[in-house]
């Protein structure tokens, strides 16, 4: 069993300005070096999928194997998770993907991520009143105004997953999900109305309905090992299991922190990721 890190770089250097693009890097390859300095002190193994500027950003960091990831090119970098999903798609069944920015930090988490009573491991349920309002509704409505078709799945309002870490054990869940995905995907790429529409708004991300709306429905019939629970939960559990993901613009809020827990973590590796990044620059 491997743990898995993806790198689909494209929406990270899109429409963005000098700084902006500079910060990504700064937040991106710090926390990746956190996140696999973290599992390596722990004795785990951790592979990574990525394009060539993804490569070129982490290819010094001590991946047991880096593997080529190929997104086409008229994927929207909207839909920021494709990268994840050619990634899942290549994974062996038991090897879970985790987020960059995901920090596994105890055996105990270790050995409750990979325990192999469960078809699936996902993080938690996506259940903030705040996030569901702003970002959810606003993609559901564009993906029904477009009239775009699932496979089985509905756009309506529904729970979701956060997908921070998952990982398969069942072949027929995976294979559901990724067809699922994959076939709304398509669909959204011949609209070109809604291409537009999603576009033109950047609270519009499709993925959370695709990936995390998606999976938790199709999950409903498996056994979910549920990491975190819900909101009410996801706190106190994260902290009893030494879990953490730091989220979106926290990244690059929280850059010190993240650089001294690397440091922390593995010395050596923070001076190698020092180098590293002016080596980037």
């Amino acid at each position: 069993m491997h743990f898995v890190h993806s790198l689909w770089t494209r929406p990270m250097i899109t429409k963005r300005r000098n700084a902006e693009f500079i910060n990504n890097i700064l937040v991106t390859t710090y926390c990746n070096a956190t996140s696999v300095a973290w599992l390596k002190h722990l004795g785990a193994n951790i592979d990574l999928y990525a394009d060539g500027l993804g490569s070129d950003m982490l290819e010094y960091l001590p991946y047991d194997n880096i593997y080529p990831l190929k997104v086409p090119t008229n994927m929207l970098t909207n839909i920021w998770a494709c990268g994840k999903f050619l990634a899942l798609e290549k994974m062996p069944l038991g090897d879970v993907h985790i987020d960059g920015d995901v920090f596994i930090k105890s055996d105990k988490l270790i050995d409750l991520i990979t325990t192999p009573n469960y078809d699936i491991v996902v993080q938690s349920i996506e259940d903030d009143a705040t996030t569901l309002k702003k970002y959810y509704t606003a993609t559901r409505n564009i993906l029904l105004n477009n009239n775009i078709q699932t496979k089985s799945c509905s756009i309506l309002e529904a729970p979701s997953f956060n997908c921070g870490t998952i990982g398969f054990y069942n072949q027929e869940l995976k294979n559901k999900y990724l067809t699922e995905y994959f076939f709304a995907v398509k669909n959204i790429l011949k609209n070109r109305h809604c291409i537009d529409d999603i576009t033109s708004n950047p609270d519009i991300i499709p993925d959370l309905v695709l990936e995390q709306q998606f999976l938790y429905e199709l999950a409903k019939d498996y056994k979910v090992n549920n990491l975190l629970g819900n909101t009410d939960t996801a706190y106190i559990k994260a902290i009893e299991l030494g879990y953490q993901h730091i989220l979106g613009g926290f990244k690059l809020q929280q850059l010190n922190q993240i650089i001294n827990e690397l440091k922390y973590v593995d010395f050596e590796l923070y001076n190698k990721t020092v180098k590293h990044i002016k080596y980037l620059m």
